[in-house]
């Protein structure tokens, strides 16, 4: 995963303190007031507009695509899948691979969509790993709403992560949408997140 924010996104993470995921644009300029009171209290921090996406682990996807001859197929689990397969491809292009190496990709591995019959085949899979983070923090319901694809289609694995929600009105949307809350700040601050992710 990945900590702070800079103009390209997040940066990398350490994993040594429990991590936490923010759904807002951090302040411009001086350190956002809630990275920095999750820092001070040995919690690692970053932050995601819910207005954009960003992927993880493409440099190893770039990795096993180049390395297709030791695959059968490719199999797409999601729409997100086909779009960082797509930025992978992207990404060996820019970086000047071979581009016989990106054609033989494309027109040699067969493709499949995931269904209902592909868990009855036998076959191997090289999977990346997800790395889902300790405490997620939601700060508005159309938070909510602007991320329920990642929630729908497993990109987040919630039951690895800790909900927090900003307020009553935030987690009132979590809630109707069936989504378990540990905490809900009684106040709009950090000091108020910090309280909810406490709760036991």
């Amino acid at each position: 995963m990945s900590v702070g924010h800079d103009e390209d996104g997040p940066t990398e993470m350490c994993t040594t303190n429990p991590s936490v995921l923010l759904f807002r644009a951090p302040k411009d300029g001086d350190e956002d007031p809630f990275e920095k009171a999750l820092k001070e209290a040995s919690y690692s921090p970053f932050s995601i507009s819910v207005l954009e996406f960003h992927f993880q682990n493409i440099d190893k996807l770039v990795t096993s695509l180049l390395d297709g001859q030791k695959f059968l197929a490719i199999v797409l689990t999601s729409q997100r899948s086909v779009e960082a397969v797509s930025l992978a491809l992207q990404s060996m292009e820019d970086e000047e691979c071979p581009k016989e190496k990106k054609r033989k990709l494309c027109l040699d591995l067969p493709c499949f969509v995931v269904g209902e019959s592909t868990a009855k085949e036998g076959f191997t899979l090289s999977e990346v790993t997800k790395v889902a983070p300790d405490y997620i923090v939601y700060f508005s319901p159309s938070g909510v709403q602007y991320t329920l694809d990642l929630l729908q289609d497993d990109t987040l694995p919630l039951k690895h992560s800790k909900i927090i929600a900003i307020g009553p009105s935030t987690q009132s949307e979590l809630t109707k949408l069936e989504i378990p809350v540990h905490g809900t700040a009684l106040n709009p601050n950090p000091a108020g997140v910090l309280a909810a992710m406490s709760t036991k």
